[in-house]
């Protein structure tokens, strides 16, 4: 039997995710009304550099040139590649919005409504994909609570590979722990707000001409993926990866609220932190 806690954990991850970007999205227009143009360069910026350019690369390097596939089987080169990838690529791009689109905008608002778009797309994107896998996990442990999951399994004898996979998939859902299905919604959520600290870092860095700050955004998000990436290959469990998003996620709350001192009066990033 799988537990009524993971399926409650299966429709956290598929609803509360898209869910909490909707609302936050609305509130902060209403409230902060930084325009629609912010969000839509945050988004604009996420699709063409992560999911175009960034995973045209990924794609020739991870999949299609056999030496460096080979070369990246290795777990540690793997994940220093992605997070370097990632934090290049996602960095870069709103560097590149900022500096064609913001040339008007300085407001504090603008960069946390370009953060809004830009993790909102990811939220969208791979949100998407944690929900239909959710919507999956649902609908396999309402057939094994129900008993109907081994007659479904006899229908596909023609395919063993399937019922392989779905055989290991029902032994997943009922043994995992239900906090196991919580970690996707709970990273989805704490990456949006990672998203708009790093936004307020880059813009803070072209509205002041400080790169040093467009390197340090770099380095953190590079940093972030890394960890993700590799403790989750060599096996460290998945809450305590979860934590780590979570705390990297706290500290961006912290470093937004306080970062609005940064663009009313001018303020250096440290200066601001500190008070």
């Amino acid at each position: 039997m799988v537990s009524g806690l993971s399926i409650a954990a299966m429709f956290f991850s598929m609803i509360v995710p898209l869910t909490f970007f909707i609302v936050f999205l609305i509130v902060f227009m209403v409230k902060k009304k930084p325009g629609f143009i912010p969000v839509l360069v945050g988004a604009g910026a996420f699709l063409v550099f992560a999911l175009i350019i960034e995973g045209f690369i990924n794609r020739y390097i991870l999949v299609i040139n056999g030496s460096t596939v080979a070369f990246f089987k290795n777990a540690l080169f793997v994940s220093i590649y992605g997070g370097l990838m990632a934090g290049i690529f996602e960095e870069t791009g709103r560097l590149v919005g900022f500096k064609l689109f913001f040339k008007n905008r300085n407001e504090w608002k603008h960069g946390v409504a370009y953060g809004i778009g830009h993790g909102g797309l990811e939220i969208i994107y791979i949100g998407g994909i944690l929900a239909l896998t959710q919507i999956n996990n649902v609908i396999y442990s309402m057939m094994i609570n129900g008993g109907t999951f081994d007659s479904f399994l006899k229908k596909l004898a023609g395919m063993p590979e399937q019922v392989t996979a779905l055989a290991t998939a029902r032994q997943q859902l009922i043994s995992l722990p239900s906090y196991f299905f919580l970690a996707g919604g709970i990273e989805r959520v704490s990456t949006l707000l990672i998203h708009i600290a790093l936004s307020l870092l880059v813009f803070y860095a072209v509205k002041k001409r400080r790169y040093v700050f467009f390197a340090l955004s770099i380095l953190l998000h590079a940093l972030l993926d890394f960890l993700a990436a590799y403790l989750s290959q060599i096996g460290v469990n998945t809450m305590i990866i979860e934590g780590i998003i979570v705390l990297f996620a706290v500290v961006s709350v912290v470093f937004i609220l306080k970062s609005r001192k940064l663009f009313a009066s001018g303020e250096k990033v440290n200066e601001a932190i500190s008070n």
